[in-house]
């Protein structure tokens, strides 16, 4: 084996390892992208469900102090239950579900 050709083979494994190695930190940056993502949506869904829920007890609290007609506190806990299940709602789904 001439000279050239060692070289010529040595360069061909060293493409393929430059190649090989990457490709892997591609999947590697790939999979921590996603983590991060999902990480940033699960905190975003505790962020809005937690808002849900204080908007539910704030209804509740207009609902209870209120002087208005029965109808009237009747629609307003309506919407406070209404507030709360799209919270809970909002709490079990996973990440991927709201992507």
């Amino acid at each position: 084996m001439t000279h050239a050709q060692e070289n010529a083979e040595s360069v061909g494994e060293q493409v393929k390892n430059v190649a090989s190695e990457t490709a892997g930190q591609a999947r590697d940056l790939w999979h921590e992208g996603r983590q991060q993502l999902a990480e940033q949506v699960r905190q975003g869904q505790r962020k809005a469900a937690n808002g849900l829920h204080t908007q539910a007890d704030q209804l509740d609290q207009v609902s209870d102090g209120s002087d208005e007609s029965d109808f009237g506190q009747k629609v307003v806990r309506q919407a406070a239950e209404q507030t709360r299940q799209a919270a809970s709602w909002l709490e079990r789904r996973r990440p991927g579900d709201l992507l």
